[in-house]
């Protein structure tokens, strides 16, 4: 999924969780592709708010 081999966003994104004691993070993916890989890291976690900007029908096809 995605197009990065290390996604540096979900990385700092759980050290603030866990290792900072943040009790919620947002993350706002800016991209031309949807942020699918970093949705799919925290799609079942209540603390991240994931928000994707993208180019309509782009990548993934259907997003």
């Amino acid at each position: 999924m995605g197009f990065c081999i290390f996604n540096n966003v979900a990385v700092a994104a759980a050290a603030a969780l866990q290792q900072h004691g943040l009790e919620r993070v947002a993350i706002v993916d800016y991209d031309v592709h949807h942020g699918n890989g970093t949705q799919h890291v925290f799609e079942d976690d209540p603390r991240v708010l994931f928000i994707s900007l993208h180019q309509d029908s782009n990548y993934p096809k259907h997003s």
